[in-house]
């Protein structure tokens, strides 16, 4: 599906809720800070459009 292994479940939701979850739990920024060196990949799969503080 996408380049991006899930270590939880939390993080596969945010692979089909990006919008929700970035709102309501902040995974978004969680899994930028754990995967960094897969920046780039994670800003193409994870389009956050609810806020800007996740990037």
């Amino acid at each position: 599906m996408y380049p991006v292994r899930y270590d939880n479940p939390q993080a596969l939701a945010a692979a089909f809720y990006p919008e929700m979850a970035c709102e309501r739990y902040g995974l978004l920024r969680e899994i930028n800070n754990r995967l960094d060196h897969m920046q780039t990949t994670l800003d193409k799969v994870y389009q956050c459009t609810c806020c800007r503080r996740c990037r």
